[in-house]
């Protein structure tokens, strides 16, 4: 259910941005229906996963407190109790946040512009020229040094 919910969600947000994305781009009035629809499903889906989450907990709970017959559970299920229902309400509350988010998308855009060869422009227009050399190469590379360094050591 989890990798069906994850799958579910991330081409729902990658959709919307999609279409928030184009929104911003060429002011069409149509997509906003389909932003709205989307916006609709995921606050549903993500309200109905964090009911369900809350719903098994609370039957678990209730056998808990009234039910003399009731064998505990074993602690790993009800730390997946709690995280089920503790990450289903995050979830809900960020889907109540997407809506927000895509808003201020259009301040967060950088625009890039393209000629012909696909080489990026700058404002006169001139194709913008980058040095490549040996100095930048590494300068690029500085986040991930230590992985490099690590990995080259576990391989000699």
């Amino acid at each position: 259910m989890a990798g069906v919910k994850l799958i579910t969600s991330f081409l729902l947000y990658a959709k919307l941005e999609d279409l928030t994305l184009k929104q911003i781009q060429h002011s069409q009035s149509d997509q906003r229906c389909q932003k709205c629809f989307l916006h609709f499903i995921l606050i549903l889906l993500s309200m109905a996963w964090f009911s369900y989450a809350g719903l098994k907990g609370g039957l678990v709970l209730y056998n808990i407190l009234y039910n003399t017959n009731y064998l505990p559970m074993h602690v790993t299920f009800e730390a997946l109790l709690i995280s089920a229902t503790t990450f289903g309400f995050l979830e809900m509350c960020i889907a109540f946040g997407s809506i927000c988010a895509m808003r201020r998308l259009k301040g967060q855009r950088i625009p890039h512009w393209l000629n012909s060869q696909y080489r990026e422009l700058d404002e006169k227009g001139e194709p913008i020229k980058k040095s490549v050399d040996l100095p930048r190469l590494f300068s690029l590379t500085k986040p991930v040094r230590v992985l490099y360094i690590s990995l080259n050591d576990c391989l000699n």
